[in-house]
């Protein structure tokens, strides 16, 4: 699949009450304005897939590029311009923050970013940026149903913490990770969780065990193993959705010896086992080609 998405026709979906999100592309060949507005009870991000345009928000114009993700957040006023631009909008209700927070046992995690006068602004890493264009896709030609919700929760999470966590971690004071943590993080990412042990982990911090048990909880609020295991299940489901490895294999790939530790990890963590929620995805994917 190509990085950039096809041009797209207008897609509107009006929010309802209780949907998880959704998706509507814009694009334009000629010169393009959408009026100033704001939301009541729902967030949105707005990616740019190509070109660039200008986003007015709150009185402040914000250049966006294409990689640029924008948190457009409740009660924002903003409007948009530009030419010759492909770029995607992923609303979703507020009380998403909520939810994460609550998700990481970190309340007031995303305080800061809801009260700067800036509107949020990130940008995709380039390493992930195929992934984000084929999760919106998905997405977008499934707008409902529990495998929709469930692969959007999984995004939502993924992408707050790719493009705006950390950062939001970085500004907030005592909460900071330190530099050693921060690193260990990326490694980790770097190598999408797979075949990485919690021996591996701990050796990359450079600290004694006990000092990054201590740390993972103070400042992720969890113990260094959860956060490994949940990102080996974040990997296992693309595999399962992007791939066409059997359940063993994918169980091993992510670092799970034992498949029925897995198995039981995976629906506790996802709310569905790993072969139904490949079976929902491939039933609605339509025979998507696997990579």
């Amino acid at each position: 699949m190509k990085a950039d998405l096809p041009i797209l026709q207008w897609a509107r979906h009006k929010p309802g009450h209780g949907k998880h999100f959704h998706i509507s592309f814009q694009h334009g060949s000629k010169t393009f304005a959408w009026r100033d507005h704001s939301h009541q009870a729902y967030s949105e991000l707005a990616c740019m897939l190509s070109g660039s345009m200008t986003h007015t928000v709150n009185g402040k114009r914000v250049a966006i590029a294409k990689g640029d993700v924008l948190l457009i957040r409740e009660n924002d006023r903003h409007r948009l311009d530009g030419n010759k631009f492909r770029m995607v909008n992923v609303e979703f209700p507020t009380r998403k923050f909520h939810e994460l927070e609550t998700y990481l046992e970190w309340p007031g995690l995303f305080t800061s970013l809801q009260e700067q006068e800036t509107p949020p602004l990130a940008r995709v890493p380039k390493d992930k940026w195929s992934r984000f264009v084929k999760d919106i896709e998905w997405m977008h030609a499934h707008p409902s149903g529990v495998q929709a919700n469930i692969f959007f929760d999984r995004f939502f999470l993924t992408t707050m913490q790719d493009c705006f966590l950390r950062s939001a971690l970085t500004r907030s004071g005592t909460s900071r990770l330190p530099d050693w943590m921060e690193n260990a993080l990326l490694w980790l990412d770097e190598r999408r969780a797979e075949t990485v042990t919690l021996a591996d982990l701990t050796k990359q911090c450079f600290r004694t065990p006990e000092h990054v048990s201590r740390s993972f909880r103070k400042h992720l609020g969890m113990s260094p193993s959860r956060y490994l295991n949940n990102q080996r299940l974040h990997r296992a489901a693309e595999l399962l959705i992007y791939s066409n490895l059997s359940l063993l294999d994918i169980s091993i790939k992510v670092g799970f010896d034992n498949p029925s530790y897995f198995h039981r990890l995976f629906k506790q963590f996802h709310g569905t086992t790993p072969a139904e929620y490949r079976r929902a995805a491939l039933r609605s994917s339509r025979g998507r080609r696997a990579i």
